[in-house]
């Protein structure tokens, strides 16, 4: 089964870009933060070197990354990317010695872990502070995103698919696509059900196709629920069912949003409409 209008290929909204921004945002809010002590008290600690022992392990309390974590905020508030970048990598490259970084006891400092490989992948991403590099930023993206984080999962696919920082793998990308897939990213769906629609990446799979563009067109995405539509008409991974058909094909319409959503709706729909003979 494969795309029978001709929208091109999907425009993907910027999740990376969208989850930063409220990251970014939130985190330089001095009015969002709960952790005791003022700004000059959180921001009072030299190196990450200080609160590390003779082994260099991740010995410090959370409140102790919090600091470095917040100190990096507001230097990137103040426009010091430079140092804004050097805290956070701090943080990030500890990910590896956090053995238990899942744990209730190591939460609070994985999260700041966490939340700091995303920053540095960005900062690699957009040369905030340190020269651009595509390849790094996948690296500490990828990082995150292993430990289930959803619009990470996504954008690894995104940067496999479009060979962004490393080379082209359809096989790979249709992996971290399922990642997100099942953590219920819409538009990892989508793109998963036309990976096995065409097989691309994956073994060709019409109905494991359906079921991906059925997950996503229950979540309202208009190009999922056309495909729908198309499937039931013309009996590709379901039986034959024209009443579906047009049930998906005029949800599509409902749930377009964009002009080209709303232009490949409607003519999804008068396609269904116009080969209903298929059913007699």
């Amino acid at each position: 089964m494969t795309m029978r209008v001709g929208w091109g290929r999907l425009t993907r909204r910027s999740h990376l870009l969208v989850s930063l921004c409220v990251l970014v945002a939130a985190a330089c809010d001095p009015s969002s933060q709960s952790t005791p002590g003022s700004k000059s008290e959180r921001l009072a600690i030299v190196s990450f070197d200080d609160a590390l022992d003779d082994k260099s392990s991740p010995t410090a309390d959370a409140e102790t990354f919090w600091k470095i974590f917040s100190r990096g905020q507001e230097s990137f508030r103040q426009k010091d990317y430079a140092s804004a970048f050097k805290d956070w990598r701090s943080l990030a490259v500890l990910g590896s010695q956090l053995k238990d970084i899942s744990t209730v006891a190591r939460g609070a400092k994985a999260y700041f872990v966490l939340m700091s490989q995303i920053l540095v992948g960005w900062c690699y991403d957009h040369g905030y502070g340190v020269g651009q590099d595509k390849s790094k930023a996948l690296s500490f993206y990828k990082k995150p995103a292993k430990f289930g984080i959803p619009f990470l999962q996504y954008e690894v696919a995104i940067r496999y698919d479009d060979g962004v920082g490393v080379q082209r793998d359809r096989a790979e990308a249709a992996r971290w696509y399922r990642r997100a897939g099942e953590a219920g990213v819409v538009d990892a769906q989508f793109l998963l059900g036309n990976r096995y629609s065409k097989g691309d990446g994956v073994e060709k799979d019409v109905r494991e196709a359906v079921k991906w563009y059925r997950l996503a067109a229950e979540s309202g995405h208009s190009h999922s629920q056309a495909q729908m539509a198309f499937a039931y008409l013309l009996a590709e991974g379901v039986e034959r069912n024209c009443e579906k058909a047009r049930h998906w094909a005029k949800r599509a319409q409902e749930s377009a949003k964009s002009a080209v959503e709303k232009v490949g709706a409607r003519v999804t729909l008068d396609m269904i409409q116009a080969a209903e003979s298929l059913c007699r």
